[in-house]
């Protein structure tokens, strides 16, 4: 139950973040922003950074722990976009792992840097 309730929360933090970056494109910011990205303030305090990800290669493992012994989730495929946390890698069997969302499996799992491209 707690999982299904963080990652719903997850997601809608998500449209939050799209929908303020989709509106926030229409008008000029403020003088004193440089371009930096806004955190989005959710429920209990926890500040939330999102950025999007595109997939490298095909078969990259969507998995539910930052290590390679984690369970698989679901595959990505090249091209696919996920949305993740702008928070420090956890280091975990000589990979860098991001936690990210994947509206395609419609889970919250770990994906290793090395198979990711930022892109907004």
């Amino acid at each position: 139950m707690f999982k299904k309730v963080a990652s719903f929360s997850l997601a809608i933090a998500c449209m939050a973040v799209l929908a303020q970056g989709a509106y926030a494109a229409e008008s000029n910011p403020p003088a004193n922003v440089n371009n930096q990205q806004h955190a989005v303030t959710a429920d209990g305090g926890l500040v939330l950074l999102s950025a999007t990800y595109e997939i490298k290669e095909n078969g990259v493992r969507l998995r539910s722990k930052p290590s390679l012994s984690g369970t698989v989730l679901g595959l990505l495929n090249k091209g696919d976009m996920v949305n993740g946390g702008r928070q420090d890698p956890v280091y975990a069997d000589g990979y860098a792992w991001i936690n990210v969302y994947s509206y395609k499996h419609n889970a919250s799992g770990w994906v290793a840097i090395d198979y990711l491209t930022e892109v907004g």
